[in-house]
């Protein structure tokens, strides 16, 4: 019969729970597409939740798995289509690594509620500097004016100097298989226990 957990325990299952929670939130709040060893994170301001008919900014962090990708020497595309209409097709501004997170910018304004499809596609200027890469996001807006307010340049000023998003996976990954190897391990010394007493 297994015994109900200890004190300890139960810490750390409260404390997985909200690692759990953390990583529900966090999910909710970016968008993440995987092209081989490129991963392209859509963030948006305000709030990640764009305004209709107010100027909102697309904010691209992308991760290579082989390092070898530089926003400087991309060849980039973002595409905002409403169906088959296509809305937006401009080349992206490139940031400094060195003073933000993301890797591109770029300024829209959704004009009405609706379905949006966001892409973002690149190529190395230097051929074979990096892989070619296309990332798409389905998107609904549904903010209009009257709704809480939108984040403010200070919250995006708060985005600099942090890791990137994909740290945030691996820590809290590693913070749940934490959490499981002391459970397992809390089990396994129970079981040993009750095992001494039968004898």
């Amino acid at each position: 019969m297994l015994r109900a957990p200890g004190p300890k325990m139960q810490i750390f299952i409260l404390f997985a729970c909200a690692l759990i929670a953390m990583y529900a939130a966090k999910a909710q709040a970016h968008f993440s597409v995987t092209d081989k060893n490129i991963t392209v994170t859509l963030h948006m301001d305000p709030d990640d939740d764009p305004i209709i008919s107010q100027e909102s900014a697309l904010h691209f962090e992308i991760y290579d798995t082989a390092n070898k990708f530089n926003a400087a020497d991309c060849n980039c595309t973002v595409i905002v289509l409403e169906g088959s209409k296509q809305l937006l097709r401009a080349s992206p501004e490139a940031l400094d690594p060195a003073h933000s997170i993301y890797s591109f910018d770029q300024k829209f304004i959704f004009p009405e509620k609706g379905l949006y499809t966001i892409k973002i596609n690149g190529a190395p200027r230097t051929s074979g500097a990096f892989q070619n890469f296309a990332a798409s996001y389905d998107f609904r807006v549904d903010r209009t004016a009257g709704q809480p307010a939108a984040t403010t340049a200070s919250e995006d000023h708060a985005h600099e100097g942090r890791l990137p998003h994909y740290w945030d996976d691996v820590i809290l990954g590693t913070g749940v298989l934490i959490v499981i190897g002391m459970y397992v391990f809390e089990w396994r010394k129970n079981r040993v226990a009750a095992a001494k007493v039968r004898k």
